[in-house]
């Protein structure tokens, strides 16, 4: 039971500080005005996806008129795909309804749980780290 406790504790120290950082950075994407940037344009994001950047870089590089993809606006072109449920997800939008208050919401409740149990987890490595000494110590007088 000993060993399973610490493999748990270590387990959650280091896999908590990915979390936190997933939280903290959705919530940055999400919310772009809390490092002060600004992403929408109108108020709609712009959407280039990857395979259109490198298309654009290869049309640019062979031939100047080719045709260059064109941004799409969110919304206007639906996703049916599992990875479109999964981005509408975690954007806040469930069966056509907004919901990024939950989700920002969700993502500061899972940074706050997140700094509280490395604190946890912290003091009682520090608590460990005392009784070990003083198990020590007073086998030492003995």
């Amino acid at each position: 039971m000993k060993n399973t406790r610490q493999l748990h504790l270590w387990i959650g120290i280091i896999t908590s500080l990915f979390i936190l950082i997933e939280a903290a950075t959705g919530l940055i994407l999400s919310e772009p005005w809390l490092i002060g940037s600004q992403s929408h344009e109108g108020g709609r994001k712009m959407v280039v996806s990857s395979s259109e950047m490198v298309a654009a870089q290869n049309a640019e590089g062979e031939d100047e008129k080719a045709e260059k993809p064109t941004a799409f606006m969110e919304g206007e072109k639906q996703q049916s795909s599992l990875m479109g449920v999964i981005r509408g997800l975690h954007e806040g939008k469930i069966a056509g309804s907004n919901l990024r208050v939950l989700v920002d919401v969700t993502a500061v409740g899972l940074i706050v749980l997140t700094v509280t149990g490395l604190t946890l987890s912290i003091k009682t490595l520090r608590a460990q780290r005392i009784r070990r000494k003083k198990a020590l110590l007073s086998q030492q007088a003995s």
